[in-house]
């Protein structure tokens, strides 16, 4: 799957001499750390801040992503997950205000928002807000080891996401996931690939949100996850409160 320089080192660039705006989701937590910008910074605000304008996001997409089709979909048996427990208890209670202050500003609804015009929005704003839900309740999970079921041992699984009663295709899924994946790169561990089952219309009934093997173990997760907030904090040091939140918002 193509995807350019994380959407932390964009916002570094964005203060920056050249005035770069790119943004995308990092590859690993190596690229999310690496991209995290801790060098001197220029601060932007006011009419200059209002001039720098963001592409079509349909374009960014296509740039960014390749296309849907870069999207991994296994269709999986249903019976090999009759077991299936939740990792993460009472997930969808968690919100942005769970996660550490250092955290909270960067998230972006660019993506989110563009969503109320594409077909079957309610669909997509579920999903995407389940793996949300989700994305924090792992971040913030301190002892958790992700399991796999049956045969599939390729990938872990954070999270099953019952969309059945939206009636989302496979291509709204992808696009949604797309979407996630684009306006929250904090979320390294998220991946270009998910485990379904399907309605009879061949519609996507239930999505299992999975992560490789490499951050399926809760110690390896902490230590990045320390690291990333680390990295931020030193950043934020280089603003004022007001410009970091414009920066990474």
């Amino acid at each position: 799957m193509k995807k350019p320089i994380a959407l932390l080192t964009a916002v570094a660039m964005l203060f920056s001499v050249q005035l770069n705006v790119i943004s995308a989701h990092a590859e690993t937590a190596e690229e999310t750390l690496s991209g995290i910008y801790t060098g001197p910074v220029r601060e932007i605000s006011g009419e200059a801040a209002d001039e720098i304008s963001l592409p079509d996001y349909d374009d960014l997409i296509s740039t960014m992503y390749g296309g849907i089709d870069d999207i991994v979909c296994i269709e999986v048996d249903e019976d090999e997950f009759t077991d299936f427990v939740p990792p993460i208890p009472d997930a969808s209670a968690a919100s942005v205000a769970d996660l550490p202050e250092v955290l909270q500003s960067a998230f972006s609804r660019y993506g989110y928002n563009d969503m109320l015009k594409r077909s079957n929005s309610a669909g997509r704003q579920y999903l995407y807000d389940q793996l949300v839900y989700n994305s924090i309740a792992l971040w913030n999970d301190k002892t958790t080891d992700l399991p796999v079921y049956g045969s599939y041992s390729q990938y872990h699984v954070i999270a099953k996401i019952d969309v059945s009663a939206y009636r989302l295709t496979i291509d709204e899924m992808a696009e949604a996931f797309c979407v996630f994946m684009y306006d929250n790169p904090l979320f390294y561990f998220a991946k270009s690939m998910a485990y379904t089952t399907m309605n009879a219309d061949n519609t996507i009934r239930e999505f299992y949100y999975v992560t490789p093997p490499e951050y399926a173990s809760a110690a390896v997760r902490n230590e990045y996850n320390a690291r990333i907030e680390k990295n931020l904090a030193g950043y934020r040091k280089y603003l004022g409160s007001s410009d970091y939140r414009i920066a990474l918002n």
